[in-house]
């Protein structure tokens, strides 16, 4: 199964993280593309020939991970963190309107006393999800629920 695997990358921790769940979906033997592994995040102006100015190296990376997102049979998405990233929104969006699968996971629920995990995410968010998870294991085990669509 083809994979998008899309999360924050702002930060060391966040970096890690992912490539620690990516190590577990891999090891199930499935095709995982990762932005920040297999992208070209840091693209600058000059370091390709087309790509001569920021607004053509956005477009370029606009353009690059769209393509990735509709050539996947499933998304798995990081929703931590109080507001998640707008990228990964677009990135949901675009999975949703072309009906590919969207696996969440969410580890907590920043702000809530009761921990209310669903009610934290904004309902356009929770809305688009096939499926949210809470833990690592429980993310990389419901990829089980979509093979073979």
């Amino acid at each position: 199964m083809h994979i998008y695997f899309a999360g924050p990358i702002f930060g060391e921790a966040q970096l890690q993280f992912n490539e620690k769940i990516l190590e577990m979906i891999e090891a199930e033997g499935h095709d995982v593309f990762l932005p920040q592994r297999d992208g070209i995040e840091n693209l600058q102006p000059g370091d390709e020939p087309h790509i001569e100015t920021v607004e053509d190296a956005k477009n370029e990376l606009f353009r690059f991970n769209r393509e990735k997102v509709l050539e996947a049979d499933l998304m798995m998405i990081i929703l931590d963190g109080q507001i998640p990233d707008v990228g990964i929104g677009t990135e949901l969006g675009l999975a949703h309107e072309h009906d590919i699968p969207i696996i969440g996971l969410k580890t907590h629920a920043p702000n809530s006393v009761s921990k209310d995990i669903v009610g934290e995410l904004n309902p356009m968010l929770f809305g688009s999800l096939s499926e949210l998870t809470t833990s690592p294991e429980e993310f990389v085990g419901a990829i089980e629920n979509y093979e073979g669509r």
